[in-house]
């Protein structure tokens, strides 16, 4: 748990729990946890932005993104509220979190968050660079060359068993780290080290 006392407007809060990296780790796993992140926070359709800003009209902002280096990775959820909204923002990005690993994936949530991705992975062949970053990460990698086609066609095998799989893997609330930034008084964050320690 980390707080950085600053006297600003909206508190920054940022959720992290520890992943795989990529050297070990099978191709077909980490696009599994793409979509993950894609499910929980990837865009306006995900789960914490439907409950956080369009139900409960909690955070300014929400998203997720994940990190892989060689070794480890990190699965990073962010996003700024007020501080009067800090705790019940948390609380209920835990209960959305929660929710996935009991429940599982809904409806059409693979199927968007597929098509999110995808799309995603063909706009990065819309200029020079994201072609260059895009072939010469697998390269440096010593991977196997995938181009767009090859990636929609394995991530189109992935089913929502392999998502939750990874889910139930990472989302472990004993290995949260939860950093804050912003003015905090000292009762909401005992309130949120006490939330995250149930």
């Amino acid at each position: 748990f980390l707080h950085q006392d600053d006297p600003r407007p909206q508190i920054i809060f940022q959720l992290s729990f520890p992943t795989f990296g990529w050297r070990y780790t099978p191709r077909k796993k980490r696009l599994a946890l793409s979509l993950l992140m894609y499910i929980v926070g990837g865009g306006p359709g995900s789960r914490l932005s439907q409950r956080l800003r369009e139900r409960d009209a909690l955070v300014y902002r929400i998203g997720a993104a994940t990190v892989s280096y060689s070794w480890m990775g990190d699965f990073l959820i962010e996003g700024s509220v007020g501080e009067i909204n800090l705790f019940r923002s948390l609380k209920a990005l835990k209960e959305e979190l929660s929710r996935l690993l009991k429940g599982g994936i809904e409806g059409e949530e693979l199927s968007l968050a597929k098509k999110y991705g995808n799309s995603q992975t063909s706009m990065q062949f819309d200029n020079p660079e994201g072609v260059a970053r895009f072939i010469g990460q697998q390269a440096l990698r010593g991977e196997e060359i995938w181009f767009p086609e090859r990636y929609l066609k394995e991530v189109d095998k992935i089913s929502a068993d392999e998502v939750i799989s990874i889910a139930k893997e990472v989302f472990d609330f004993n290995r949260t780290n939860v950093s804050l930034l912003g003015k905090i008084d000292s009762s909401t964050i005992k309130k949120i080290e006490e939330l995250f320690r149930k």
